[in-house]
């Protein structure tokens, strides 16, 4: 049962990503969908629930959360609370901006 109040919008992009505060700074993986406050991602390795990660699409930068992570089709899923997105000017920023745009934690990039 769907528990969540925002609506996911589907996407498949690739993704780089950090764990702060660990040696996994440049680490590969997919958007799958976003939403209001955060996104689903799937990757080769276990992010631990807590975990703090910045996430890289294109010129959007992302700090988040790691909610979840379960076994997905030979790796994982894991679900992301946005908690400070940096936008750029690509279509990528623009389609995050549209996706997160009730969120008061967006800014632009100079």
């Amino acid at each position: 049962m769907e528990r969540r109040y925002d609506i996911r919008i589907p996407i498949d992009l690739p993704v780089k990503y950090a764990i702060l505060g660990s040696d996994f700074d440049r680490l590969a993986g997919h958007v799958r969908d976003v939403s209001e406050g955060g996104l689903r991602m799937t990757t080769d390795v276990v992010l631990n629930p807590g975990a703090f990660l910045k996430i890289q699409l294109e010129d959007c930068v992302m700090f988040g959360e790691v909610r979840y992570c379960c076994p997905w089709m030979g790796g994982y899923v894991s679900g992301c609370y946005v908690e400070r997105v940096l936008l750029g000017d690509s279509e990528v920023s623009r389609l995050m901006a549209e996706s997160l745009n009730e969120v008061p934690r967006v800014s632009s990039m100079p």
